[in-house]
């Protein structure tokens, strides 16, 4: 019998980074265009951090000629999980 379950899993990533990694209308020509503000910025950092494991700067589309000090990410390794039937 197989079981199907929907687990929620929660973790918190701090994002610092340079005020000026955040884009221009020119850059968002050709790179992401919904990121616009500090907020989207970090949302897209802590994204790449936790889904793709990448967290440095310089393996992100855009910022490959950037240093990485210039970003840090960092996440929580106790996440919180919520498992429920599905």
């Amino acid at each position: 019998m197989k079981v199907k379950k929907s687990v929620t899993v929660e973790v918190a990533v701090t994002v610092e980074f340079e005020r000026d990694l955040v884009p221009d209308d020119e850059w968002r020509k050709v790179f992401y265009n919904h990121i616009r503000t500090e907020n989207d910025l970090a949302e897209h950092f802590a994204f790449n951090a936790v889904l793709n494991g990448i967290t440095e700067l310089t393996m992100l589309d855009g910022w490959a000629d950037k240093d990485n000090s210039m970003m840090k990410v960092t996440v929580d390794r106790d996440p919180c999980y919520e498992v429920g039937d599905v």
